[in-house]
């Protein structure tokens, strides 16, 4: 069932997959093949953070860190993330409130808002 994706361009590109299928990848947000449809939900900006939470974007903030209790823009809105599932690479996020479900691959860039508890940390 998996596929069999080289390395990819800069532009979007579609390529045959290992079982047939037209898999559409793109290099700029990882080298996983996540689909440019949900690559399009995560990436547009959704404003400022959610109160109480801290917001971490960059090339770094990848699906890979979304925990329970994190908030996740997609669709240019932020998201409650009530579950994170993680199988081969692969990251399903459930969100609360009717918000999509989305899964991409673990290298996908994403808007992740997190409450960070200060007060153990000593300056």
């Amino acid at each position: 069932m998996g596929t069999d994706i080289e390395a990819v361009r800069l532009e979007a590109e579609r390529r045959i997959g290992g079982d047939g299928r037209t898999v559409t990848v793109r290099n700029e947000v990882g080298k996983g093949p996540t689909p440019i449809r949900i690559l399009a939900q995560l990436n547009q900006d959704p404003g400022p953070g959610p109160v109480g939470f801290t917001v971490m974007t960059g090339e770094d903030v990848t699906m890979s860190l979304l925990n329970s209790g994190d908030a996740i823009g997609i669709d240019g809105r932020w998201c409650p993330v009530v579950g994170c599932t993680s199988i081969n690479g692969w990251v399903t996020v459930e969100t609360a409130y009717g918000y999509p479900v989305v899964t991409a691959f673990m290298d996908a860039r994403v808007h992740l808002a997190r409450v960070i508890d200060a007060e153990g940390v000593a300056l």
